[in-house]
C-alpha cells in the first residue's frame, strides 16, 4: 500500500500557500511520482493547533525521496514567498483503509502497541470501521516509519462531514467490551489526537 510524507507547517496565509504550492510545486512532485497531493489545517490539537498538514502519497519510499530532491531547488524562494516555516516531516506507510477518504473534517489519532501481522491488522480495521462507519465516511490507519520518537506509532485517520457524529461513534467504539478486549490484549496507548478541516484534497 501507498506510502505517505506529511510535512507540518506553520503558514501566515493558508489559502495563500496552498495557491503558490500547487502553481509552482505541484507539478514537479506529480511528475516525480506523486500520486495525490493534500492539505489539512488541524482546528484543535494543543500546541500543533493551527498548523497545515500537507500530505503527498507515493507508491514507493524511493519516488518520494526522488520527488522531494528534484523539487528541493524551488523551495526556498516558495518558503521566502509564502512566509512558511516548517516544523517537521514524516513518513507513514499505510497499512488499510475503509470507506471513502474524503471530508471535511476528520481526527488523527495517534497510538502505540505490539506489533501485529497483517491478517490481524485488517481484523482491526474491520472492527473499528464496524463501529464508526455509521458517523464518518472513511478511515485510513498506518504507520509511522520515519518520524523520529514517533516511528512505530500508527495513525487513525477518520473523515467525517460532521465532528459531533464522529465523537459520538468514537466514544461508543471505544466503550464497546469487543473493542476494549482487542486494546488490551495489543496494549494499545493513546498518544494524541487532533481534530482536522480538509483545505485541498
Amino acid at each position: 500500500m501507498p506510502y505517505s510524507v506529511v510535512s507540518s507547517l506553520r503558514v501566515p496565509d493558508p489559502q495563500n500557500f496552498i495557491e503558490v504550492f500547487n502553481s509552482k510545486i505541484r507539478s514537479s512532485l506529480e511528475a516525480n511520482g506523486a500520486t495525490s497531493v493534500s492539505f489539512r489545517q488541524i482546528i484543535l490539537g494543543g500546541e500543533m493547533a493551527g498548523t497545515l498538514q500537507q500530505s503527498l502519497t507515493f507508491n514507493e519510499i524511493d519516488d518520494a525521496v526522488n520527488a522531494l530532491a528534484v523539487a528541493s531547488p524551488l523551495v526556498p524562494a516558495f518558503v521566502a514567498e509564502t512566509g512558511a516555516t516548517v516544523i517537521g516531516r514524516s513518513m507513514a506507510h499505510t497499512r488499510a483503509e475503509r470507506g471513502v477518504t474524503q471530508g471535511a473534517y476528520g481526527s488523527m489519532l495517534m497510538s502505540r502497541g505490539l506489533p501485529v501481522d497483517d491478517a490481524t491488522y485488517q481484523a482491526n480495521a474491520d472492527l473499528f470501521w464496524s463501529k464508526m462507519s455509521s458517523g464518518i465516511n472513511g478511515q485510513r490507519f498506518g504507520v509511522v516509519i520515519a518520524g523520529a520518537e514517533r516511528t512505530g506509532a500508527v495513525a487513525a485517520i477518520s473523515w467525517t462531514d460532521s465532528l459531533s457524529s464522529l465523537q459520538n461513534v468514537s466514544d461508543a467504539m471505544f466503550a464497546s467490551a469487543d473493542v476494549q478486549e482487542v486494546l488490551m490484549a495489543q496494549q494499545v496507548t493513546m498518544i494524541s489526537k487532533v481534530y482536522i478541516r480538509t483545505l485541498d484534497s
